[in-house]
Protein backbone atom coordinates (compact mmCIF):
# COMPACT_ATOMS: atom_id res chain seq x y z
CA UNK A 1 0.00 0.00 0.00
CA UNK A 2 0.82 3.49 -0.50
CA UNK A 3 1.64 5.64 1.73
CA UNK A 4 -1.43 7.86 2.28
CA UNK A 5 -1.82 11.12 2.56
CA UNK A 6 -2.40 11.86 5.97
CA UNK A 7 -3.74 15.60 5.64
CA UNK A 8 -4.18 18.20 2.97
CA UNK A 9 -5.04 21.93 2.24
CA UNK A 10 -3.97 25.29 1.10
CA UNK A 11 -1.84 27.74 2.91
CA UNK A 12 -2.73 31.74 2.06
CA UNK A 13 -1.05 35.03 3.44
CA UNK A 14 -2.38 36.79 6.58
CA UNK A 15 -6.19 38.18 5.33
CA UNK A 16 -6.55 34.27 3.66
CA UNK A 17 -7.14 35.80 -0.04
CA UNK A 18 -3.92 35.18 -1.61
CA UNK A 19 -2.15 31.89 -1.78
CA UNK A 20 1.61 31.69 -0.30
CA UNK A 21 3.40 29.37 -3.63
CA UNK A 22 6.30 27.76 -3.06
CA UNK A 23 5.96 27.37 0.97
CA UNK A 24 7.43 24.43 2.74
CA UNK A 25 4.74 22.76 4.68
CA UNK A 26 6.79 20.53 7.72
CA UNK A 27 5.13 17.92 9.62
CA UNK A 28 7.35 17.41 13.21
CA UNK A 29 7.03 14.53 15.77
CA UNK A 30 7.28 15.05 19.41
CA UNK A 31 8.99 12.63 21.78
CA UNK A 32 7.61 9.77 23.17
CA UNK A 33 5.24 9.85 26.26
CA UNK A 34 8.12 8.58 28.89
CA UNK A 35 10.54 11.29 27.60
CA UNK A 36 7.92 13.93 27.28
CA UNK A 37 6.69 13.39 31.10
CA UNK A 38 10.41 13.57 32.49
CA UNK A 39 10.99 16.94 31.39
CA UNK A 40 11.33 19.63 34.37
CA UNK A 41 11.05 23.00 34.27
CA UNK A 42 13.23 25.04 32.10
CA UNK A 43 14.27 21.14 29.85
CA UNK A 44 15.20 21.77 26.03
CA UNK A 45 14.47 18.83 23.55
CA UNK A 46 13.71 18.53 19.86
CA UNK A 47 11.19 17.92 17.30
CA UNK A 48 11.73 15.06 14.40
CA UNK A 49 10.95 16.38 11.14
CA UNK A 50 9.07 13.36 9.67
CA UNK A 51 7.47 14.74 6.45
CA UNK A 52 7.81 17.62 4.84
CA UNK A 53 5.84 19.32 1.02
CA UNK A 54 5.61 22.12 -0.57
CA UNK A 55 2.77 24.43 -2.13
CA UNK A 56 2.36 24.39 -5.36
CA UNK A 57 0.99 27.87 -7.54
CA UNK A 58 -2.22 27.67 -5.74
CA UNK A 59 -0.62 27.37 -2.29
CA UNK A 60 -2.04 23.62 -2.27
CA UNK A 61 0.00 20.74 -0.68
CA UNK A 62 -0.56 17.01 0.04
CA UNK A 63 1.26 15.76 3.84
CA UNK A 64 2.69 12.06 3.41
CA UNK A 65 4.79 10.69 5.91
CA UNK A 66 8.70 9.81 4.90
CA UNK A 67 8.68 6.18 4.72
CA UNK A 68 11.93 5.79 6.07
CA UNK A 69 11.23 7.44 9.40
CA UNK A 70 10.22 5.22 12.01
CA UNK A 71 7.40 6.15 13.55
CA UNK A 72 6.89 3.85 16.76
CA UNK A 73 9.66 5.98 18.59
CA UNK A 74 7.14 8.69 19.05
CA UNK A 75 3.94 6.77 19.61
CA UNK A 76 2.52 6.57 23.02
CA UNK A 77 1.60 2.91 24.20
CA UNK A 78 1.94 2.15 20.38
CA UNK A 79 -1.34 4.07 19.72
CA UNK A 80 -0.68 7.45 18.51
CA UNK A 81 1.65 10.49 18.23
CA UNK A 82 1.84 13.70 18.78
CA UNK A 83 2.67 15.93 16.01
CA UNK A 84 3.03 19.98 14.43
CA UNK A 85 1.83 20.56 11.39
CA UNK A 86 3.94 23.67 10.33
CA UNK A 87 4.70 26.36 7.51
CA UNK A 88 7.39 29.01 8.04
CA UNK A 89 8.44 31.29 5.29
CA UNK A 90 9.93 34.79 5.32
CA UNK A 91 6.66 36.81 5.26
CA UNK A 92 5.07 34.27 8.19
CA UNK A 93 4.61 31.41 10.24
CA UNK A 94 1.08 28.87 10.50
CA UNK A 95 1.24 26.05 13.28
CA UNK A 96 -1.62 23.69 14.62
CA UNK A 97 -1.00 20.89 17.15
CA UNK A 98 -3.15 17.27 16.74
CA UNK A 99 -2.48 13.61 17.40
CA UNK A 100 -1.70 11.14 14.55
CA UNK A 101 -1.60 7.42 14.61
CA UNK A 102 1.19 5.62 13.22
CA UNK A 103 -0.74 3.03 11.76
CA UNK A 104 -2.66 5.36 9.48
CA UNK A 105 0.13 6.99 8.42
CA UNK A 106 2.29 5.04 7.00
CA UNK A 107 -0.42 2.63 5.40
CA UNK A 108 -0.73 0.38 7.78
CA UNK A 109 -3.81 -2.83 8.29
CA UNK A 110 -6.04 -0.47 9.86
CA UNK A 111 -5.48 2.81 8.45
CA UNK A 112 -7.76 2.71 5.25
CA UNK A 113 -10.67 2.14 7.53
CA UNK A 114 -9.55 4.59 10.28
CA UNK A 115 -9.04 7.06 7.20
CA UNK A 116 -12.41 6.41 6.37
CA UNK A 117 -14.36 6.34 9.39
CA UNK A 118 -15.96 9.20 11.39
CA UNK A 119 -14.17 7.83 14.33
CA UNK A 120 -10.71 7.76 13.26
CA UNK A 121 -7.91 7.94 15.70
CA UNK A 122 -6.15 11.09 14.21
CA UNK A 123 -6.99 14.04 15.47
CA UNK A 124 -5.23 16.17 12.64
CA UNK A 125 -7.84 16.54 9.96
CA UNK A 126 -8.18 15.27 6.40
CA UNK A 127 -8.24 19.27 5.25
CA UNK A 128 -6.10 21.32 7.17
CA UNK A 129 -5.61 24.77 5.72
CA UNK A 130 -3.38 26.69 6.94
CA UNK A 131 -3.15 31.22 7.56
CA UNK A 132 0.25 32.57 8.09
CA UNK A 133 0.91 35.31 10.69
CA UNK A 134 2.67 38.03 9.55
CA UNK A 135 6.25 38.19 10.07
CA UNK A 136 5.55 41.82 11.64
CA UNK A 137 3.63 40.56 14.81
CA UNK A 138 5.91 37.46 15.22
CA UNK A 139 9.18 40.00 16.31
CA UNK A 140 6.80 41.94 18.61
CA UNK A 141 6.07 38.50 20.29
CA UNK A 142 9.68 37.40 20.49
CA UNK A 143 10.28 40.41 22.96
CA UNK A 144 7.30 39.77 24.81
CA UNK A 145 8.21 35.86 24.81
CA UNK A 146 11.80 35.54 26.25
CA UNK A 147 10.80 38.25 29.02
CA UNK A 148 8.42 35.57 30.21
CA UNK A 149 10.76 32.73 29.91
CA UNK A 150 12.14 31.47 32.36
CA UNK A 151 15.78 30.86 30.34
CA UNK A 152 16.57 31.51 26.74
CA UNK A 153 16.53 27.91 24.60
CA UNK A 154 19.54 26.62 23.81
CA UNK A 155 19.14 25.87 20.11
CA UNK A 156 20.62 22.29 19.71
CA UNK A 157 18.75 21.92 16.51
CA UNK A 158 16.53 23.00 13.77
CA UNK A 159 13.31 22.70 16.24
CA UNK A 160 14.15 23.35 19.89
CA UNK A 161 11.55 23.25 22.17
CA UNK A 162 11.69 24.93 25.70
CA UNK A 163 8.92 23.48 28.39
CA UNK A 164 7.04 24.84 31.05
CA UNK A 165 5.30 23.61 33.46
CA UNK A 166 1.79 25.55 34.08
CA UNK A 167 0.80 22.11 36.41
CA UNK A 168 -2.80 20.99 36.95
CA UNK A 169 -6.35 21.58 35.37
CA UNK A 170 -9.25 21.14 35.72
CA UNK A 171 -10.75 18.99 32.52
CA UNK A 172 -14.36 17.52 32.40
CA UNK A 173 -14.60 13.76 31.35
CA UNK A 174 -18.29 13.47 31.45
CA UNK A 175 -22.00 14.61 32.58
CA UNK A 176 -25.81 12.74 33.54
CA UNK A 177 -28.74 14.94 33.13
CA UNK A 178 -31.28 12.45 34.17
CA UNK A 179 -34.50 14.06 34.69
CA UNK A 180 -37.02 11.65 36.76
CA UNK A 181 -37.25 9.55 39.46
CA UNK A 182 -36.42 5.48 39.76
CA UNK A 183 -32.99 5.69 37.17
CA UNK A 184 -29.52 5.71 38.78
CA UNK A 185 -26.50 6.98 37.00
CA UNK A 186 -23.15 6.87 37.11
CA UNK A 187 -20.00 7.97 35.16
CA UNK A 188 -17.21 4.98 35.44
CA UNK A 189 -13.50 6.09 34.10
CA UNK A 190 -10.90 3.54 34.27
CA UNK A 191 -7.31 3.11 33.38
CA UNK A 192 -6.75 3.45 29.69
CA UNK A 193 -9.67 5.97 28.81
CA UNK A 194 -9.47 8.01 26.16
CA UNK A 195 -9.42 11.94 25.79
CA UNK A 196 -9.14 14.51 22.90
CA UNK A 197 -8.35 17.12 24.82
CA UNK A 198 -8.02 20.60 23.08
CA UNK A 199 -4.19 22.82 22.28
CA UNK A 200 -3.66 26.26 21.93
CA UNK A 201 -1.37 27.99 19.85
CA UNK A 202 0.15 31.61 19.65
CA UNK A 203 2.43 32.69 16.69
CA UNK A 204 2.59 35.94 17.77
CA UNK A 205 -1.60 37.32 17.48
CA UNK A 206 -2.51 35.88 20.36
CA UNK A 207 -3.54 32.66 21.43
CA UNK A 208 -6.29 30.41 19.09
CA UNK A 209 -6.96 27.20 19.71
CA UNK A 210 -5.52 24.30 17.23
CA UNK A 211 -6.77 21.01 16.81
CA UNK A 212 -7.44 18.18 19.69
CA UNK A 213 -3.98 15.33 21.33
CA UNK A 214 -5.10 12.30 22.42
CA UNK A 215 -4.44 11.10 26.25
CA UNK A 216 -4.82 8.19 27.88
CA UNK A 217 -5.70 8.08 31.59
CA UNK A 218 -3.18 6.34 33.77
CA UNK A 219 -5.20 6.32 36.69
CA UNK A 220 -9.17 5.56 37.97
CA UNK A 221 -11.23 7.94 38.79
CA UNK A 222 -13.97 7.05 41.19
CA UNK A 223 -17.27 9.19 40.75
CA UNK A 224 -20.44 8.35 42.81
CA UNK A 225 -23.94 7.05 41.35
CA UNK A 226 -26.65 10.09 40.91
CA UNK A 227 -30.56 9.63 41.08
CA UNK A 228 -33.72 11.88 40.19
CA UNK A 229 -33.68 15.15 39.28
CA UNK A 230 -29.73 15.11 38.46
CA UNK A 231 -27.68 17.30 36.49
CA UNK A 232 -23.53 17.20 36.55
CA UNK A 233 -20.62 18.07 35.26
CA UNK A 234 -17.23 15.16 36.19
CA UNK A 235 -13.58 16.74 36.41
CA UNK A 236 -10.19 15.76 36.71
CA UNK A 237 -7.53 17.18 36.71
CA UNK A 238 -4.40 16.84 34.34
CA UNK A 239 -1.43 18.34 34.14
CA UNK A 240 -0.41 20.85 31.18
CA UNK A 241 2.83 22.25 29.68
CA UNK A 242 3.63 25.57 27.82
CA UNK A 243 5.72 24.70 24.77
CA UNK A 244 8.02 27.29 23.69
CA UNK A 245 9.07 26.33 19.70
CA UNK A 246 12.85 27.91 18.63
CA UNK A 247 14.42 27.83 15.25
CA UNK A 248 18.32 26.98 14.85
CA UNK A 249 19.24 30.68 14.99
CA UNK A 250 17.34 31.29 18.54
CA UNK A 251 14.09 33.16 17.18
CA UNK A 252 10.69 31.99 18.69
CA UNK A 253 8.31 30.61 16.31
CA UNK A 254 5.43 29.74 18.46
CA UNK A 255 4.21 28.63 22.08
CA UNK A 256 1.85 25.63 22.58
CA UNK A 257 -0.11 24.96 25.24
CA UNK A 258 -1.85 21.55 25.94
CA UNK A 259 -1.81 18.92 28.45
CA UNK A 260 1.03 16.99 29.26
CA UNK A 261 1.83 13.43 27.69
CA UNK A 262 2.14 10.15 29.36
CA UNK A 263 0.51 11.77 32.96
CA UNK A 264 -2.54 10.46 34.91
CA UNK A 265 -5.54 12.19 36.49
CA UNK A 266 -5.79 13.46 40.07
CA UNK A 267 -8.50 14.45 42.11
CA UNK A 268 -12.27 15.17 41.11
CA UNK A 269 -14.80 16.66 41.30
CA UNK A 270 -18.21 17.15 40.07
CA UNK A 271 -20.25 20.49 39.01
CA UNK A 272 -23.65 21.68 38.38
CA UNK A 273 -25.27 21.32 34.98
CA UNK A 274 -28.79 22.66 35.43
CA UNK A 275 -28.22 25.51 32.81
CA UNK A 276 -27.59 22.83 30.06
CA UNK A 277 -30.69 20.61 30.79
CA UNK A 278 -31.69 18.82 27.26
CA UNK A 279 -35.37 18.80 26.36
CA UNK A 280 -37.36 15.58 26.07
CA UNK A 281 -36.16 13.79 22.87
CA UNK A 282 -38.50 12.38 20.84
CA UNK A 283 -39.00 8.14 21.37
CA UNK A 284 -37.13 7.02 18.30
CA UNK A 285 -33.76 8.72 19.99
CA UNK A 286 -34.51 6.55 22.58
CA UNK A 287 -33.58 3.20 24.48
CA UNK A 288 -35.84 2.04 26.45
CA UNK A 289 -35.49 0.23 29.99
CA UNK A 290 -37.24 -2.27 32.00
CA UNK A 291 -37.16 -2.51 35.98
CA UNK A 292 -34.10 -4.33 36.70
CA UNK A 293 -32.38 -3.96 33.82
CA UNK A 294 -28.96 -2.02 33.14
CA UNK A 295 -27.60 0.43 30.17
CA UNK A 296 -24.37 0.81 29.85
CA UNK A 297 -23.68 3.50 27.45
CA UNK A 298 -19.84 2.45 25.97
CA UNK A 299 -19.93 2.91 22.54
CA UNK A 300 -21.38 5.81 20.22
CA UNK A 301 -19.23 9.11 19.76
CA UNK A 302 -19.28 10.81 23.30
CA UNK A 303 -19.81 14.50 23.66
CA UNK A 304 -17.39 16.89 22.85
CA UNK A 305 -17.86 19.62 25.83
CA UNK A 306 -16.43 23.16 24.17
CA UNK A 307 -14.94 24.80 27.26
CA UNK A 308 -14.43 21.39 29.19
CA UNK A 309 -10.47 22.40 30.10
CA UNK A 310 -10.33 25.46 32.23
CA UNK A 311 -7.55 27.13 31.09
CA UNK A 312 -9.10 30.88 30.47
CA UNK A 313 -6.38 31.83 32.64
CA UNK A 314 -3.60 31.09 30.91
CA UNK A 315 -4.81 31.14 27.08
CA UNK A 316 -7.57 33.76 27.47
CA UNK A 317 -10.49 31.05 26.47
CA UNK A 318 -11.24 27.69 27.90
CA UNK A 319 -10.57 24.55 25.80
CA UNK A 320 -12.43 21.55 24.55
CA UNK A 321 -12.49 18.20 26.00
CA UNK A 322 -14.06 14.55 25.25
CA UNK A 323 -14.05 11.39 27.05
CA UNK A 324 -14.77 8.47 24.09
CA UNK A 325 -16.95 6.16 24.98
CA UNK A 326 -15.52 2.62 25.23
CA UNK A 327 -14.85 -0.17 28.04
CA UNK A 328 -12.26 2.41 30.12
CA UNK A 329 -14.69 5.22 30.16
CA UNK A 330 -18.74 4.40 30.03
CA UNK A 331 -21.71 5.57 31.56
CA UNK A 332 -24.20 2.89 33.59
CA UNK A 333 -27.80 3.43 34.19
CA UNK A 334 -30.02 1.06 36.36
CA UNK A 335 -33.69 1.02 36.09
CA UNK A 336 -35.24 1.11 39.23
CA UNK A 337 -38.70 1.79 37.59
CA UNK A 338 -40.25 1.11 34.38
CA UNK A 339 -40.88 3.76 31.74
CA UNK A 340 -37.69 5.40 31.59
CA UNK A 341 -35.38 5.53 28.49
CA UNK A 342 -31.75 6.56 28.03
CA UNK A 343 -31.94 8.71 24.97
CA UNK A 344 -29.62 10.97 23.18
CA UNK A 345 -30.13 14.40 21.56
CA UNK A 346 -28.82 12.89 18.46
CA UNK A 347 -29.52 9.47 18.10
CA UNK A 348 -30.59 6.66 20.00
CA UNK A 349 -27.98 5.59 22.06
CA UNK A 350 -28.31 2.08 21.55
CA UNK A 351 -26.21 2.00 18.06
CA UNK A 352 -22.54 3.26 16.88
CA UNK A 353 -22.70 6.51 15.61
CA UNK A 354 -22.96 10.05 17.98
CA UNK A 355 -26.03 9.79 20.20
CA UNK A 356 -24.81 13.59 21.30
CA UNK A 357 -26.06 14.86 25.00
CA UNK A 358 -27.26 11.30 26.94
CA UNK A 359 -30.56 12.08 29.07
CA UNK A 360 -32.56 10.02 31.54
CA UNK A 361 -36.41 10.99 30.47
CA UNK A 362 -39.93 8.90 30.54
CA UNK A 363 -40.80 7.17 28.09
Amino acid sequence: MNTPVVTAGTVTRSGGDTPAADATVELLAYPDSEEMAALEEGDTFDLSPVGRTTTDANGAYEMRVDPGVDLSQFARDGRTMDVSLRVTTAEGTAVEEASLSPDEATGGAEAEAALAGEDRQSSLPTNADLELTPMSERESFQTEEHEAATTQAAASGDYTVQYTDLGTRWTNVGAVFVKVTGVWAQVKHRVNADASLGAAVDSGSGYYASYTVDRYSSSEIQFPKHGRYSYKFFDTQRPYGKYYNYNNCGVLINTTVKPINGSGNSGSRERDASHLIPANQPRDRCAPGVKGARHTQDIGKATTWATGAKVEDIVGFNMSTRTGFSQQASYEFEFMSAGRAVCGTRSDPSYPGDPGVIVVQDY
